[in-house]
């Protein structure tokens, strides 16, 4: 099972893009209906009625209004993405519950999916198209050898742990997402005391946002979620606290297909925690509500510990760092008294995915990155409104610190 998790984004207003096909004005359009809540979409009509994101089955050349409904009152939309990940048509983001939005088109060889790009973790679903002598979701070929950076090749199929691709220490191993919905899982033995440590990394053409996760030999989640994009190498670090087979998992987080390399180096020195974590510290600001949305978002200034609460787990906290360009960014953050998970996502100035984390009750993370641009950095903090049976919506306190140019350690 996919594993699905929600990096909840600030309500933006998204404008509607031409439709991915020439509208016939004398065809009259196949409704499709679809219901809108954080964890999915639920098929309203045909034969995907009473489905989590159905497979939409479509005609090339003919007329289609996808309706969708705000079932729970978050903020969502629909857009229809090719095999690349990449946006054809979308409408506007709602968050009243109950209002409706339109999306008509006419279907094309070029449509493969669909998705809310405000949760695109869990509401996103494939489309299977005919009369073109395609059918399915289709992914792109490698251009060049030069896209393939490993020396071994997953074997699939590797969905699940029990089919995982083993890995050997140091190996470098390409794989490929064929699909928005494939998920690649791989092994590697470990031994207790070791430190773990795997290099996740995509090729510089990549398009697309990939997910990815270890996990130890019991298959609980080691690290949070962490986000690999175009040209970037991720590393994963934990503790093996007993011997055996760990894991690890590479998804896609908005649609994304193509390829990317795995290598598990293997024992390393060196700490992974946060050194002075935020609950061994006082906090010394406390969140102001309401800060939902973006206008609304607290201004908080770097290496500033903020503690909040999620009241429920619809409940989502704003807040707004400066940072410039090329200035090294860290987030921190703890979660306790909570029950369930909490993460943080990061969005820069245009409101684009950056990275996120997620942590469960009275745990703690941190995530780094470079700011690309200068400007005002976002950090939404969440409830995990997924389905994976190791995690359950959180709420309850928590601590944030983003630190910007300097030692975490503080």
């Amino acid at each position: 099972m996919r594993i699905l998790v929600c990096f909840v984004a600030i309500l933006v207003a998204l404008s509607l893009v031409a439709p991915v096909g020439p509208v016939q004005a004398n065809q009259q359009p196949i409704e499709i209906r679809l219901g809108a809540v954080v964890s999915e979409w639920q098929g309203q009509s045909g034969d995907g009625s009473g489905a989590t994101n159905p497979t939409l089955r479509l005609e090339v050349g003919q007329q289609y209004a996808i309706t969708w409904t705000n079932l729970d009152g978050a903020p969502h939309n629909l857009a229809l993405t090719d095999s690349a990940g990449n946006v054809l048509a979308r409408t506007e983001v709602v968050a009243e519950q109950g209002a409706t939005r339109t999306l008509v088109f006419t279907a094309t060889e070029d449509v493969a999916g669909y998705r809310c790009e405000v949760h695109p973790q869990t509401m996103n679903g494939g489309v299977q198209v005919s009369g073109s002598g395609q059918a399915g979701t289709t992914s792109q070929e490698p251009t060049s050898t030069e896209n393939r950076p490993g020396n071994a090749t997953e074997r699939e199929p590797n969905d699940d742990p029990a089919n995982a691709t083993f890995v050997e220490s140091t190996t470098n191993v390409s794989g490929k997402l064929g699909s928005p919905v494939d998920v690649d899982r791989y092994s590697f033995e470990t031994t207790a005391g070791d430190q773990i440590r795997v290099e996740v990394r995509r090729p510089r053409n990549a398009v697309g946002t990939l997910l990815t996760r270890l996990y130890d030999a019991n298959l609980t989640p080691l690290t949070s979620l962490r986000t690999v994009r175009s040209g970037e190498t991720v590393v994963l670090e934990a503790v093996a606290q007993q011997s055996g087979r760990y894991h690890l998992s590479v998804e896609s987080a908005d649609g994304a297909v193509g390829e990317y390399a795995v290598r598990v180096v293997g024992q390393r020195d060196g700490e992974t925690t946060i050194a002075d974590p935020p609950t061994t510290r006082a906090v010394s600001v406390t969140e102001q509500e309401p800060n939902d949305a973006s206008q609304d978002s607290n201004a908080i200034s770097a290496g500033t510990l903020v503690g909040g609460t999620l009241a429920t787990p619809n409940d989502l906290d704003a807040f707004t760092v400066q940072a410039d360009a090329g200035e090294t960014i860290t987030v921190e953050f703890a979660s306790f008294r909570t029950g369930g998970t909490l993460g943080v996502t990061v969005l820069d100035p245009n409101l684009q995915l950056v990275d996120g984390l997620l942590v469960g009750g009275g745990g703690q993370d941190r995530i780094q990155f470079q700011a690309r641009e200068s400007g005002t950095y976002h950090f939404v903090v969440s409830s995990l409104n997924g389905s994976d049976p190791a995690e359950t919506p959180g709420f309850g306190q928590y601590a944030l610190r983003v630190l910007v140019n300097e030692s975490a350690s503080g």
